[in-house]
C-alpha cells in the first residue's frame, strides 16, 4: 500500500469497526485538522450509526511515523480527502 503525504481533511478509521455484529455499533474516525514537520493532530469523532449523540474529542497529536507503521501494519486505514493525484509519496 502507497501512503502519501498527510493533508487537512484526511480521514483515519479502524476498519473492525465495520464488521461487528452488535446492535450498538459505533463509528470511530480521526479526522486531521492540523499539520506540523514531524506531528499530526487529529480530533476523534465517534458516535452510533443508529443516531444519538456524537462524541467529539480534539487536541490529539502523533508522530508522523507512527501513524505511517500503523497504516503499513493493517492497523488502521486512510482515506485522503481530494485524492491523491498531487500528493507526494513517503
Amino acid at each position: 500500500m502507497e501512503i502519501y503525504n498527510f493533508r487537512v481533511g484526511d480521514m483515519l478509521y479502524h476498519d473492525d469497526n465495520h464488521r461487528t455484529t452488535n446492535q450498538d455499533r459505533t463509528s470511530i474516525t480521526g479526522v486531521i485538522y492540523k499539520v506540523t514537520p514531524k506531528y499530526v493532530y487529529y480530533a476523534i469523532c465517534a458516535g452510533p450509526r443508529t443516531g444519538g449523540c456524537a462524541y467529539i474529542s480534539r487536541d490529539n497529536k502523533i508522530k508522523k511515523d507512527k501513524i505511517v507503521k500503523a497504516v503499513r501494519e493493517g492497523l488502521i486505514h486512510i482515506s485522503y480527502s481530494g485524492g491523491t493525484s498531487r500528493r507526494r509519496k513517503q
